[in-house]
């Protein structure tokens, strides 16, 4: 769909108003992205939640750090971690996989706090 939408332009924004203009925030957000939010029952956000999720996103699915500091225009891994929110099923797939990397010997069990 983004391909078709961008109709082979590889410069300039990905969405303009009806004038060819930058998209102004708040038109978004009060007309287009709050209403979505209500109508599926979804607590209200604002746009910088996207960076969030796009970033834990992509942590979530193992791209690595050097891409994801590109993307987002941060050269800190500080900054990576403030934006990461990891789902909590990612979690527990991860600390699952743990035993298979790391065997727990007989008699010496870790609890493993999720």
């Amino acid at each position: 769909m983004l391909k078709q939408h961008l109709a082979g332009r590889e410069t300039g924004l990905v969405f303009l108003s009806k004038r060819k203009t930058p998209l102004r925030n708040c038109l978004v957000l009060n007309k287009h992205l709050h209403p979505l939010l209500r109508k599926i029952n979804v607590p209200r956000g604002g746009m910088h939640a996207f960076r969030h999720f796009r970033v834990s996103f992509l942590i979530q699915n193992e791209t690595p750090l050097e891409i994801i500091k590109r993307w987002i225009g941060h050269g800190s891994e500080q900054m990576i971690r403030v934006y990461t929110h990891l789902h909590p099923t990612y979690r527990k797939e991860v600390i699952a996989e743990l035993p298979a990397v790391c065997p727990v010997c007989p008699g010496n069990e870790m609890q493993v706090i999720i």
